[in-house]
């Protein structure tokens, strides 16, 4: 059970510091062939990311709460730009709910990025966070999977 916990926890963390990555850490665990199912050290780093993800996003949307920040904000050109981003993303949540998938599974475009402009956007949280979730908890099982397969050989 520690496995799992451990897998979220740095998760977690690989979700708000970059130079954590969960990726390594979870081939180190699939190679290792713990006691511990695939599909449950995927599901629980996961639930880490996402949670992470989450926390990440409700940053970016508060940022433009800070002093400097927010003198920037109020330029008529940066408004036009917000303005014309929230309107796609909100007119099109399947479409913006697709890239935030694909991100979460290819990591292209970065998902860092692409929560710091979703919680930006204030695209759903309900809608970011479930493809967030899925997306990564495939990547994760394809991984753990892949590297199964690889030391089985």
């Amino acid at each position: 059970m520690t496995w799992v916990w451990l897998a979220a926890a740095v998760g977690f963390g690989s979700a708000l510091i970059p130079v954590i990555s969960i990726e390594a850490y979870l081939a180190a665990l699939g190679g290792a062939h713990t006691q511990v199912g695939l599909l449950t050290l995927a599901l629980s780093a996961a639930v880490g990311q996402t949670l992470g993800k989450a926390v990440l996003y409700v940053l970016a949307a508060h940022a433009t709460d800070l002093p400097w920040l927010r003198r920037k904000t109020q330029t008529e050109s940066w408004q036009r730009g917000y303005a014309r981003w929230h309107a796609r993303a909100e007119h099109h949540p399947w479409r913006t709910g697709g890239l935030v998938f694909v991100s979460a599974f290819s990591s292209l475009p970065p998902l860092y990025l692409l929560t710091v402009i979703a919680g930006q956007l204030r695209f759903g949280l309900p809608g970011f966070l479930a493809a967030t979730f899925a997306g990564r908890w495939l990547r994760f099982v394809a991984l753990l999977n892949g590297v199964s397969w690889l030391l089985a050989g």
